[in-house]
């Protein structure tokens, strides 16, 4: 259905918002052979509702992973008082109150058989947001971001000084940048061995060169791979190593909620509406401004639609927003939607947008009872087993 009114908004209004000189130089009608240099891709800070929601599952997530192994468990004495603790040397698998021997491995891998059908049926029902949220990936790569913005400032200016010459300014700049970024990977190696191990006895040995040379070998590949994939190749992990985003075509079906472009309000886009409707031509919401381009950290454009490199991260959505509250237009030009057929449709009624909002579909209901009525039995089995 294409947009047959004239957008709110004047002219001068419209010459108040920037166009943004980004390219999506991952869309996929530009892709390049598969050994090609990469573009450095230099997303914008957005500000929203999403990208609070980010923040607050970036610091949670961070938290879990850097004070779990902190975490004190009264077990009586002759065990360990560590909450959680993957013992392999006495191959025992503590968890709070949970224990686990070799013999039960099952429950573990049950386990993971149920994380594995759960992470399948939230995508089929919302999309990668496993993706755009809680994957380390994207919230290393979120920190990292933070980092960047910090030291050599939001988009234009790190853009700029990318194309600067090497001065004394740049290389602080680069040097604490790539520090930090060190520094965060040991951090993220040093918090992973203290979970197979009393952290607070391992960080004393660690720190006096008196831990096991297992030790330093995995902080030191931890330290690697963690400044290289969330500092150095960031969103070529989720485009060509990861091989989720080829799984989830899979998963998805024309009910699953996907961040999307509402082409029948935004087409055909431009940034002169008075114009426009003196010519007698339809213009629609969109003003072409590429705020949704900039801000993405998968360097593509939403609307193109829906996209291999898409993670759902909505960060395109707060972007968008905020340009329409600036022209005083409806918000949702970009928005988590279904397909053609789907739950949720937008209809356009004169200036209203009404929602007819119909029941989730049955399979992916019938999913998750599956995975609770299967999950429920295990946790109960493990936790009420005779010692």
């Amino acid at each position: 259905m294409m947009n047959t009114t004239t957008p709110s908004g004047s002219d001068t209004e419209l010459d108040q918002i920037e166009r943004l000189d980004a390219e999506p130089v991952n869309a996929a009608w530009k892709r390049k052979p598969l050994y090609e240099a990469r573009k450095k891709i230099f997303p914008k800070r957005a500000e929203g509702g999403y990208r609070r929601f980010k923040w607050l599952v970036m610091l949670v997530t961070l938290g879990i992973y850097y004070i779990t192994p902190w975490i004190r468990w009264d077990r009586g004495p002759y065990a360990p008082d560590q909450a959680v603790l993957l013992d392999i040397a006495n191959r025992r698998f503590y968890l709070f109150f949970i224990e686990i021997w070799p013999q039960e491995f099952f429950f573990v891998a049950g386990l993971l058989v149920m994380a594995g059908f759960g992470l399948f049926l939230i995508t089929s029902a919302v999309g990668r947001a496993w993706c755009g949220y809680t994957c380390p990936q994207t919230v290393w790569v979120d920190l990292f971001l933070v980092v960047e913005r910090a030291i050599e400032g939001d988009r234009a200016q790190r853009m700029k000084l990318q194309d600067a010459p090497w001065t004394a300014s740049k290389i602080f700049k680069r040097v604490s940048k790539h520090a930090i970024w060190i520094m965060i990977g040991v951090a993220t190696g040093g918090a992973w061995i203290f979970y197979f191990a009393d952290a607070p006895t391992l960080l004393v040995d660690f720190v006096t060169g008196h831990a096991a040379a297992v030790a330093y070998i995995t902080v030191g590949i931890l330290t690697a791979t963690t400044y290289i994939f969330g500092g150095l190749m960031r969103e070529q992990v989720c485009i060509y190593m990861c091989p989720w985003p080829r799984i989830q075509a899979a998963m998805l079906d024309e009910n699953s909620l996907v961040v999307t472009y509402n082409d029948w309000r935004g087409e055909p886009r431009g940034r002169h509406a008075k114009k426009a409707a003196a010519q007698g031509l339809v213009q629609g919401d969109c003003v072409d401004c590429n705020a949704c381009v900039a801000v993405c950290p998968m360097g593509i454009d939403i609307r193109d639609g829906q996209q291999l490199e898409c993670i759902t991260c909505a960060l395109c959505i707060d972007a968008c927003d905020n340009i329409m509250d600036k022209l005083d237009r409806p918000r949702g030009l970009i928005s988590y939607a279904p397909g053609a057929h789907g739950r949720w449709r937008l209809r356009r009624c004169g200036q209203a947008f009404q929602l007819a909002h119909h029941l989730p579909p049955a399979l992916a209901a019938l999913h998750g009872c599956l995975v609770g009525g299967r999950s429920w039995p295990g946790l109960c089995a493990v936790v009420a087993r005779p010692a």
